[in-house]
């Protein structure tokens, strides 16, 4: 990769080779993805038009990997230039998830959910915000056992999941909340 002359080729190359060796590590034989942090995140500093693009994929590596620390660095990193941004803020409630900050997790997707639902509709415009917020409480509402609360925001994303934002809402969430 050292001979690429493009930093987003570089980096473009390690999230295919990642998820690649994520998805064959399930073989016996083969060696369990690794990743070159430092590399990766040399070539998103080295590209100033896609460092937030870059960053945002190393956010989520870092999470598959269980490094929330890591993770959360990038979320406030990103907040602190784009204060109040709601992708930040998703990334930052993801965080919370993940580092078993339930109620912490649950008040920043409510926030969501309440501005994205709060969003004048448009042509257009999918709801998919307030629906990966549901989706989200749902979630939450399930890992804190509130049964009422986990059918109340499953029926908000099960709506959205018919709806015309169905197909653009996150795989692994849909996965996941199939299973509820």
């Amino acid at each position: 990769l050292d001979g690429l002359p493009h930093p987003e080729a570089r980096a473009a190359l390690q999230l295919y080779n990642y998820y690649r060796a994520r998805i064959l590590e399930r073989i016996p034989m083969v060696e369990e993805a690794l990743f070159d942090t430092a590399a990766y995140l040399d070539a998103a500093r080295r590209s100033p038009d896609l460092q937030d693009v870059l960053l945002g994929s190393l956010f989520w590596v870092h999470l598959d990997q269980g490094r929330t620390g890591a993770a959360r660095a990038i979320a406030e990193d990103f907040l602190g230039r784009y204060p109040g941004n709601r992708l930040g803020r998703e990334l930052r409630a993801a965080v919370l998830y993940h580092a078993e900050d339930r109620a912490g997790a649950r008040a920043e997707q409510e926030k969501l959910r309440e501005e994205y639902a709060a969003l004048a509709p448009a042509p257009g415009r999918l709801r998919l915000g307030q629906y990966r917020a549901a989706g989200n409480l749902a979630r939450i509402a399930n890992a804190e056992g509130d049964s009422a609360a986990r059918d109340r925001w499953l029926a908000e994303w099960r709506r959205g999941e018919r709806g015309p934002a169905g197909p653009w809402l996150p795989a692994r969430l849909r996965r996941e909340l199939a299973r509820l």
